[in-house]
């Protein structure tokens, strides 16, 4: 048996193994994110135990997405996959814009630093569509898109990625109870995080740095602005121009910042985040921005040490 070979034996016992302990009940709640509870989150539902793989060093084929016929590209094993499916991609370069169109797909890389997508400067890197929900996106690199993540359904999860050098890092539009965490967001030119009437969603233990704007929520001349109760948690917001853009559209229950790092707080008092309030005109013109302020009450006073750990367990949130 050749050292690859093992070396793919090896992984299926482990992500077999994976997927057994994480079989909860189909009721089970994905997130309850009740603002007055600490954190509370369980993995998806899982109604079937199969894993397909995908392997870019398989050039001739056959193409079947077992271990020993593994596809080449992630397109084709996120199209063969069906509801409850694992696509787990091998170590390589693969440079595809990946469209997930099904519901509680598993797409998890083998290395976080060493599994890369690359958009190659088209759209985004990956598209989940409406309707996609309960997809997992975790330990890849993704880079070199339009958006690396861009995401309109609900219950995903975002994890232990590298999304680095697009346009934008995270774009989440009409959707809700999403958690991105313990990401690394770094040097992409306009947002890390983009927020769009979305809510009740959980941005949690990421390390948003280098970007033009670190979140920016509904900043949008003609957004309907419902982008509220969202939850921003333990994370890094380091040498972007700006750390936090956000607009509602009349007044809204605010989003919840906690405990995140600022580099532009001053250490003293709670760190205060600026935004803009759209107020219509009762007689039906077009209204006016105000300003608005936002709280972080308990800012953390040295950066967070997020970094991952090459253990496909680690996949789920403690």
């Amino acid at each position: 048996m050749s050292n690859k070979l093992f070396k793919k034996v090896l992984i299926v016992g482990i992500i077999i193994l994976f997927i057994r302990v994480s079989v909860i009940p189909s009721n089970a709640n994905f997130l309850n994110i009740n603002i007055a509870t600490k954190d509370e989150l369980t993995l998806i539902p899982s109604t079937r135990e199969n894993t397909i793989y995908v392997d870019d060093d398989n050039t001739e084929g056959p193409w079947d997405g077992t271990l020993e016929h593994p596809y080449q590209n992630i397109q084709d094993g996120v199209n063969n996959a069906v509801e409850g499916d694992t696509v787990y991609v091998f170590n390589g370069i693969y440079y595809e814009c990946i469209v997930i169109r099904k519901s509680s797909i598993k797409l998890v890389g083998e290395n976080t630093d060493t599994t890369i997508i690359d958009g190659k400067g088209f759209d985004s890197v990956i598209l989940i569509e409406t309707n996609s929900d309960y997809t997992h996106v975790c330990e890849f690199t993704i880079k070199n898109g339009y958006n690396g993540i861009r995401c309109y359904s609900n219950y995903n999860k975002i994890y232990k990625n590298n999304i680095s050098n697009n346009k934008e890092g995270i774009h989440i539009c009409d959707c809700n109870n999403c958690i991105v965490y313990r990401n690394h967001i770094h040097n992409n030119t306009d947002e890390g995080i983009v927020i769009l009437d979305s809510t009740l969603n959980l941005i949690k233990s990421n390390d948003i740095r280098n970007s033009e704007t670190g979140i920016l929520y509904d900043f949008q001349i003609f957004s309907a602005g419902l982008s509220y109760l969202n939850r921003v948690v333990k994370n890094n917001f380091i040498n972007n121009f700006d750390n936090v853009i956000f607009n509602y559209y009349r007044f809204r229950l605010p989003n919840q910042w906690s405990r995140n790092y600022w580099d532009d707080w001053e250490g003293i008092g709670p760190k205060i985040i600026y935004g803009f309030i759209f107020i219509p005109d009762p007689h039906g013109y077009d209204g006016e921005y105000k300003n608005i302020v936002n709280f972080d009450w308990r800012p953390a006073r040295k950066p967070y040490d997020i970094t991952f750990t090459d253990n496909i367990e680690d996949c789920g949130i403690e």
